[in-house]
């Protein structure tokens, strides 16, 4: 419906700039667009007489097939009302599509790789590593949803000082020593040294780096988060990737030496400073690897390039696109999501400590406590370049106060009242949905149907916060309706009718939870 429209616009005013709204108040009609506003100073005409016109053509074109009718209000805003009886059609395309409703075409087979979380094998994950796991994961599966091909990847920065400290550290902690300067000191190093000296394996760094690696994993999957390749860096210094990445910059102008080392000319792309790519002592940085890096996406042949990054890297987005540009990729391609903070709170009390350890509060702890499907709805439910307070407390609620309880439960309350109609849903395929009058269900109707375009929000902006934020919007519009119309009751035919409404809006839940990853119990 919301497509019809804006395409009928677009014919009409030969326009792509066409705004869509859904009203809150159902009597200014089901969607409403202010283009009449927008446009008529560039058409030279009053906005009532130019929406007038536009009415007229819509009209025209539709022959009343869609539209139960179509107003124009205050200074020019064009009002569309929508058939109860097309409405009713659309329906039945939901149970029709069932799981596969609401997924499209967007991407065309596009192949996309998001690259998310790539915390250093240093240390635990924390709740800001969890938050990119929830958005980089459900980014990939509304892309997937969405006709693109997308690929889930986690970069190991398993070469440099901070890994050479890491293997310090824990030699120091196997000897009883005291930490290296700039060590990492967390009672985690202790406990991988213990399991060094009970193993005593051949190869300290591996062992190491796999244990730091395997508890990571260990937390993600505890996520439901799956990455379907682990990249590591050393690959890329091993292959002579990144020497090659130097030397076609160094070919290009696009460098120059200065007191021994070897710097990338990044203020010219617009860059606050120019930055280094190979120290004093020869070793590439980090910043030629991740050129380098990035270049090797291109050449494995994906069209898009996602990466869901921590604050920290906000400075760092410039200057990878300025390197991209200068060995002639297309930097345009690649697009950084730079997610905020999280702040953990119980009720109105900040939470920094881990009462376990005495130290920073990991996200495994916190996943423990609350559970997969607490942690990543929560994490979802801003917009990643929002900071974000997270209260464990609400999180452990079994209430309607708890966002994600709201949802769920609203799932297994539908699911209830179709177990207790006892009619089989298939065998309802003729029902007469006419009888189908309530406002609330007309309402109902309506956001079972936004589904679709939901997904696409979703997938073109590359933020999943919006599906959360229906959801919550769709729960709380079916218990206004349970609240509101009785469905298993004495009229057989209208009975039959509504529990097509409720399986339709069941199938709709069910699908967004599966984006999300969060689950759906038919019970609780």
């Amino acid at each position: 419906m919301r497509e019809y429209i804006i395409k009928t616009l677009q014919k009409a005013l030969k326009a792509d700039d066409i705004s869509l709204e859904s009203p809150k108040d159902l009597k200014h009609g089901d969607f409403s667009s202010n283009i009449a506003l927008i446009r008529a100073k560039q058409e030279k005409k009053n906005p009532r007489e130019l929406a007038a016109e536009i009415k007229g053509i819509i009209e025209k074109h539709d022959k009343g097939n869609i539209f139960e009718k179509i107003e124009i209000a205050g200074p020019g805003f064009i009002n569309f009302f929508i058939k109860n009886s097309f409405v009713k059609e659309c329906l039945k395309e939901v149970l029709e599509k069932n799981g596969t409703y609401g997924s499209n075409d967007l991407g065309k087979g596009t192949k996309v790789i998001i690259e998310f979380v790539s915390a250093n094998p240093t240390g635990p994950l924390h709740i800001g590593h969890g938050r990119w796991a929830a958005i980089g994961d459900s980014i990939a599966n509304i892309l997937d949803f969405s006709g693109y091909k997308a690929h889930r990847e986690f970069y190991v920065n398993n070469v440099g000082r901070q890994v050479n400290l890491l293997i310090e550290s824990v030699k120091a902690a196997m000897n009883n020593a005291p930490v290296p300067e700039d060590g990492y000191n967390g009672s985690y190093i202790k406990d991988v040294g213990e399991l060094a000296k009970k193993e005593s394996p051949k190869d300290l760094k591996k062992f190491v780096l796999n244990t730091m690696l395997d508890s990571q994993k260990q937390t993600l999957s505890d996520m439901q988060v799956c990455f379907d390749e682990w990249f590591f860096e050393n690959t890329l210094h091993d292959s002579g990737e990144v020497k090659k990445t130097i030397e076609l910059l160094k070919k290009k102008g696009a460098t120059y030496e200065k007191e021994g080392a070897v710097w990338f000319r990044s203020e010219s792309f617009g860059d606050d400073k120019d930055r280094v790519l190979v120290r004093e002592n020869g070793d590439p940085t980090y910043f030629a690897a991740d050129i380098t890096y990035h270049a090797n996406k291109f050449k494995r042949g994906f069209d898009l390039l996602i990466n869901v990054w921590g604050t920290d890297h906000h400075g760092y987005v410039k200057r990878l696109q300025s390197a991209l540009e200068a060995i002639g990729l297309p930097s345009h391609k690649l697009d950084i999501i730079i997610g905020q903070l999280v702040a953990l709170y119980r009720g109105s009390e900040p939470v920094r400590m881990s009462k376990r350890t005495g130290e920073m509060i990991t996200l495994k702890e916190v996943v423990d406590e609350i559970g997969k499907d607490a942690m990543r709805f929560f994490l979802l439910m801003t917009s990643a370049d929002s900071h974000m307070d997270f209260d464990i407390e609400l999180a452990k609620k079994q209430t309607l106060d708890n966002p994600v309880y709201y949802i769920q439960y609203a799932y297994a309350r539908i699911c209830n009242i179709i177990k207790t109609g006892g009619i089989d849903i298939p065998s309802l395929k003729g029902t007469d949905l006419g009888l189908l009058v309530e406002e609330s269900e007309r309402e109902l109707m309506m956001k079972v149907l936004d589904f679709p375009e939901e997904v696409k929000i979703c997938a073109k902006t590359m933020q999943p916060h919006h599906l959360v934020r229906y959801s919550r919007e769709l729960a709380a519009v079916i218990h206004s309706y349970y609240h509101k119309c009785r469905v298993i009751c004495d009229d057989r035919e209208l009975m039959k009718a509504r529990l097509i409404l409720m399986e339709s809006t069941r199938i709709v839940i069910s699908n967004m939870l599966k984006l999300l990853k969060v689950s759906a119990p038919e019970r609780m």
